[in-house]
């Protein structure tokens, strides 16, 4: 008595849940694992009782190698080790047949009957050539139709004839194609082999992966059908892979056609899953960032706020850290810039638009070296900032070329620095325009200069100054030094109309 039991009854009931395509996969494969030149399927609609006919019949010269293996569980297959040969396991025809009402596989050395009532027993007919397999079964409707779709899929060998009921199927040549090594199961193990991977456009239908023409799994938005001419590590049901070798694959397409990749198709999360792959190449990768991005761009720089607006403002694309997975930035972090491997690929945009600069300011000019224009400018700034920003700020004068910064305000101290070097206090345009651009980054506490808040802020403290300069004009008289003397008379001009602000040199803060 042998160790174990088929529970077929129950057998039945597991299978039967299935998505029933597999019936024609698994016949279909079994058919072209063979010498053959042609099978004909053959799947007619459920009768009012709600049963169907299947045939599949091929023109094998020797037909079935063993009938028994059309019953015997896990009997050693001739094809499990063989790389290009679709079967393995030797059980997907008794899973096919757990679902039969009667069914027959008749060959050229005999044939073998099934029913649910009797069982099995040997039958009396032969072919001369190839094999049938005959089986009814229970089938809807809606399932009928969806098998009748769904055997569409099948991408048949060039040197095979598959038909229908009655239709042959298109032979398909490949879009693209190319050798890359994978894992393939063999004895018992997943070793690496050399194989051929052929893709064909989906033109966005659903695409596939397949084993060497049998459709395994649906993939996300991949624009291709995958189809890998060796054994793949699928499951027993032949319908799901390792997550890692669709990753394999993926990322072996993506670096072999990196410059195929049209910009419409660098964000599909399929791409994006192969470039953050630690597999991809830096030229694959770089291209990628390029299609997706365009070719000037950073990352966001949240200890730089405003270097956001600023990289934008200059049509430098910024990259924000949702935009990349996590895989994504992992890779790109490996990556180093070609000319200096200490920086980073990805440029950040405080690197190349910083506003948070800690820069020099020496060279403080003492007061008593003031000129006139300086030191009432001083003064000014001094007098009116209470008036206009509700706090006192201190005016520090320096002439440093090295600094290459017009005025910088330090709000967190109030102090506002005026260089020399850059801006020339004699311009009273200019002398406001400065003061009123670094009052407001009291309000931005930032030296962000293109959020919209500052322009704002801007924009009310010149109302304040012009409020002022008509209810008070005093305030903008000289006073400090001997006024007289250097020929300051009156009220500070709000504008000088031989100014140009725009021509200026200088930088700002």
């Amino acid at each position: 008595m042998n160790i174990f039991e088929v529970d077929v009854a129950n057998m039945r009931k597991i299978h039967g849940a299935r998505d029933k395509i597999f019936i024609i996969r698994e016949m279909v494969q079994n058919a072209w694992d063979e010498n053959i030149s042609r099978v004909d399927i053959l799947l007619t609609p459920p009768d009012e009782n709600g049963h169907s006919i299947i045939k599949v019949i091929d023109d094998s010269p020797g037909g079935w190698l063993s009938l028994e293996h059309a019953y015997t569980m896990y009997a050693e297959s001739t094809k499990a080790n063989d790389p290009t040969k679709r079967g393995r396991f030797n059980e997907g025809e008794k899973n096919v047949l757990c679902l039969a009402i009667e069914a027959s596989v008749t060959t050229v050395s005999g044939q073998v009957c099934f029913d649910r009532v009797r069982g099995r027993w040997a039958g009396t007919e032969h072919r001369k050539r190839g094999s049938e397999f005959f089986m009814k079964f229970e089938l809807t409707q809606k399932e009928y139709f969806d098998i009748c779709m769904k055997t569409m899929l099948l991408i048949q060998p060039k040197e095979i004839v598959t038909t229908f009921n009655g239709q042959e199927l298109p032979h398909r040549a490949p879009d693209l194609q190319f050798e890359t090594r994978l894992r393939t199961p063999v004895n018992g193990r997943n070793d690496l082999r050399k194989t051929d991977v052929r893709l064909y456009h989906a033109y966005g239908k659903q695409a596939w992966l397949y084993e060497m023409g049998i459709p395994v799994v649906p993939l996300g938005d991949d624009p291709w059908h995958i189809n890998v001419m060796q054994k793949m590590p699928v499951g027993r049901d032949r319908d799901n892979i390792p997550p890692s070798y669709l990753a394999d694959v993926r990322v072996a397409i993506f670096n072999k056609f990196y410059d195929k990749i049209p910009a419409s198709q660098q964000s599909l999360l399929s791409t994006q899953a192969a470039a953050g792959n630690p597999k991809s190449s830096r030229e694959a990768v770089e291209a990628h960032m390029k299609g997706r991005f365009g070719n000037d761009f950073v990352m966001e720089d949240p200890s730089d706020e405003g270097s956001k607006e600023e990289c934008q403002s200059q049509g430098i694309v910024v990259i924000e850290r949702n935009d990349l997975s996590p895989e994504m930035r992992k890779r790109l972090r490996k990556m180093k810039d070609k000319k200096n491997p200490k920086k980073s690929y990805l440029r950040k945009a405080g690197e190349v638009c910083p506003t948070n600069v800690v820069a020099p300011l020496d060279n403080i000019v003492p007061p008593d070296k003031y000129d006139i224009d300086t030191a009432n400018y001083v003064a000014l700034i001094e007098r009116l900032a209470p008036l206009v920003i509700n706090r006192p700020v201190k005016a520090v004068v320096i002439d440093d070329d090295d600094s290459e910064l017009r005025g910088c305000f330090k709000y967190e101290t109030g102090v506002m620095h005026v260089n020399l070097a850059y801006h020339d206090t004699s311009n009273w345009a200019t002398n406001y325009w400065l003061m009123i651009h670094e009052f407001a980054h009291n309000t931005v506490n930032s030296n962000a200069h293109l959020k919209d808040v500052f322009y704002k802020t801007e924009e009310k403290i010149a109302g304040k100054l012009m409020v002022l300069a008509l209810e008070e004009p005093e305030l903008f008289q000289c006073q400090t030094g001997n006024a007289e003397a250097h020929g300051c008379t009156g009220v500070q001009p709000i504008w000088d109309a031989a100014a140009d602000v725009h021509e200026v040199a200088g930088v700002h803060m």
